[in-house]
């Protein structure tokens, strides 16, 4: 029931949220540690598709950070192992306010950031949480095309644009970056080549 009524898992964008109210109720099950740390768990083994249970320093400081805000009201950005921990905008609901807390996987580093190739026909699992396919069918410019996985940059989102994308192509894009912070938004990888194509 908590998991159900607290908690989103964004499987398209990565991303999972932990609603809880802003105003947070002496009674609310997130007080009780134990279960506040519980739920913390499960989201941090998610993010990080790992089977094993995350480690329980990064799993308190989480906790920690968010009970934090309820005397500091502080809404910062942490980042913890590999986990980055984000407030999200006040949601009103009925006569309550939520605050969303959205956990990612950490922002690369530039130094980390690499790029893989791609074949017309191929599937990669990139990041252990995304699979992305090339169409086998896809139109080449050239016979020697090459097909790259790389970081998105900000001027892809106008390049998107200009090349005429379907309505429901557009509405996708739309909605990752309405769900996905500015400070993560670009961590997406696309095939690129003498034209940019989004994997839909």
């Amino acid at each position: 029931m908590i998991a159900k009524n607290s908690i989103k898992f964004d499987s398209d964008n990565g991303i999972c949220s932990l609603y809880l109210p802003r105003n947070l109720p002496h009674n609310h099950w997130f007080r009780e540690k134990y279960l506040g740390t519980r739920v913390i768990a499960l989201i941090i083994r998610w993010i990080q598709c790992n089977e094993q249970a995350p480690r329980l320093d990064s799993v308190l400081r989480c906790y920690q950070h968010i009970m934090s805000s309820y005397t500091s009201h502080n809404l910062s950005n942490i980042t913890i192992h590999g986990i980055l921990l984000n407030p999200g905008k006040i949601i009103p609901f009925g006569n309550m306010n939520y605050q969303p807390w959205i956990f990612f996987r950490q922002p690369f580093k530039t130094s980390h950031v690499i790029t893989q190739q791609i074949n017309p026909g191929d599937v990669i699992l990139w990041d252990k949480r995304f699979f992305i396919g090339l169409d086998k069918n896809i139109p080449l410019s050239h016979e020697s095309s090459i097909f790259k996985i790389r970081r998105f940059c900000e001027s892809d989102i106008n390049q998107f644009f200009k090349m005429n994308p379907t309505i429901e192509s557009q509405k996708r894009f739309q909605y990752y970056l309405s769900k996905v912070p500015p400070i993560v938004s670009l961590l997406v990888y696309f095939p690129w080549t003498n034209y940019l194509y989004l994997i839909t």
